[in-house]
């Protein structure tokens, strides 16, 4: 008798452990398969993207007055900053790159959002903590990168989707002589650990390329990016 419950309960956890297996695949194919996309740079309801619309305005309208004190920090930042790497006779390519590579040299990866208790700084999701701790997450990365393009008027989207462990994940598309790429930033940047120095690997890259390498998310309703023009070539 003992033997038998023995088994029925061994049975029993391993109908268990097999269900939660197929929830945690279909949840994982769900991830995969059901991204958000962000078109612009304004915060969103479901994603609480941080809304760097108030400040690209600002600089464009040269009226950083009604700012509030968090994001005229930023702004201050990231006037500095543009004013150390961006010139009036640069390229809009020269002008992303110059972007892309101060943040990728200036920035680190928050580490702590890979924390099994994920406990990080949430200015490490948007550009108070690139611009002023320098340090961000991907978001951080990310929503730094949109408003510099917004800054500088160069048409620009932030995806908010996965990679390929269904883990959130956010980057970029930038428009260049109206043929759009991918620009993932975060990505480009290695973990303060890692040996592996800053590179351009993700920078204006198609969708077959991110594709390839561990990127997940739903392209049907975004401009087609197959363009190799402006790839980084070094």
């Amino acid at each position: 008798m003992i033997m038998k419950k023995t088994k029925t309960l061994i049975f029993t956890l391993i109908a268990v452990i097999v269900t939660v297996l197929l929830l945690l695949y279909a949840y994982r194919t769900y991830r995969i398969n059901h991204s958000i996309t962000v078109l612009t740079s304004g915060a969103d309801p479901q994603t609480g993207l941080y809304n760097t619309k108030p400040v690209s305005d600002a600089y464009l309208s040269k009226s950083p007055a009604t700012l509030s004190d968090v994001d005229r920090r930023i702004y201050d930042e990231a006037v500095r900053i543009l004013g150390m790497i961006v010139t009036d006779d640069m390229s809009e390519y020269d002008k992303e790159l110059a972007v892309h590579d101060y943040l990728v040299y200036n920035v680190s990866y928050d580490a702590s959002r890979l924390n099994v208790f994920y406990r990080h700084d949430k200015d490490s999701e948007n550009p108070y903590g690139a611009l002023v701790n320098h340090k961000a997450t991907c978001t951080g990365y990310a929503t730094s990168f949109q408003m510099f393009m917004d800054m500088l008027e160069i048409p620009c989207m932030t995806i908010v989707a996965n990679d390929s462990d269904a883990s959130d994940h956010v980057w970029n598309m930038v428009s260049l002589d109206d043929e759009w790429y991918y620009v993932d930033v975060a990505w480009d940047d290695p973990l303060p650990e890692s040996e592996d120095s800053p590179t351009h690997k993700y920078f204006n890259v198609t969708e077959q390329f991110l594709r390839e390498n561990e990127h997940c998310w739903d392209s049907c309703k975004l401009p087609q990016a197959d363009a190799t023009k402006y790839k980084y070539r070094g």
